[in-house]
């Protein structure tokens, strides 16, 4: 596996490609959730770049090492919004990507995949968009929101609550750290399900994976979002939102169904 780390449009991107690549399979794109970074998916990349699959991971403006915006900008930037870095990154690749979303980067991968060819997605404890409601009750609707601020990092307890429910101490103050400020506009659109996708726009290879512990993202509205999608549908009981992706035992779970069914679909 060769990685390389650069700048693309103001985009930090990770670009790991496969020693052996396998024809015809499309590039992987990773779409990471608000306030985080590609550094939620320092597992997944390495496991699929592993196994023959190119693969671009990018922190969004004003996430991670990506290009800050002014202050009035980031204020008003949605969740649709990230379709520019993701329109930016998969131009890096032959061919149409594979979106692999979590949280409101999975939103915005609907959002994309609307609008954009895409090979197929993956859903990761996803965001939902307007018009399939709730129907199980979720923590994410409590936060309170100022729309003149931006939506500051969540604290250690809150993250633990919420994001790293079963992460060891120390892993959970890791990436708590590494949390970083959101935009109101796109935590509110992700607190109300409010971000407008034509879900009939697109009709390609879909998997909505959900995490049994979620508090931010109820699994029977997961599944709820599988069902309008004719998606396939996995929970994982023992995760929480941000175990998918960093618990040392569930990612591994996840990758492996995510790569199962990548050789079912593909």
């Amino acid at each position: 596996m060769a990685v390389e780390e650069y700048e693309q449009d103001g985009v930090w991107v990770i670009h790991a490609r496969p020693d052996e690549e396998t024809p015809g399979r499309p590039p992987l794109v990773f779409v990471h959730g608000g306030q985080h970074a590609s550094w939620s998916f320092d597992h997944l990349v390495p496991f699929f770049a592993d196994r023959g699959w190119e693969c671009l991971a990018f922190d969004w403006f004003n996430h991670g090492r990506s290009r800050k915006t002014d202050a009035e900008t980031f204020l008003k930037r949605g969740i649709g919004d990230v379709t520019t870095e993701i329109a930016i990154v998969s131009s890096l690749a032959d061919g149409p990507p594979l979106l692999v979303g979590h949280s409101m980067g999975a939103a915005a991968s609907m959002a994309y995949a609307a609008e954009n060819a895409v090979a197929g997605l993956v859903l990761l404890t996803p965001v939902l968009p307007a018009g399939i409601g709730e129907s199980e009750t979720s923590e994410a609707g409590e936060f309170p929101v100022d729309m003149e601020q931006l939506f500051p990092p969540l604290p250690l307890a809150r993250a633990r609550e919420l994001f790293f429910t079963s992460l060891d101490e120390v892993s959970a103050r890791r990436y708590t750290r590494l949390l970083t400020a959101e935009s109101p506009v796109a935590v509110r659109q992700a607190a109300e399900s409010s971000l407008e996708v034509d879900l009939d726009a697109f009709d390609v290879p879909s998997l909505v994976i959900a995490g049994g512990k979620d508090r931010m993202c109820a699994p029977a509205s997961q599944e709820k979002l599988a069902t309008v999608l004719g998606s396939e549908y996995f929970v994982l009981e023992s995760a929480g939102h941000d175990d998918v992706l960093l618990h040392h035992a569930a990612w591994q779970v996840v990758a492996a169904r995510i790569h199962d069914w990548l050789a079912d679909t593909l």
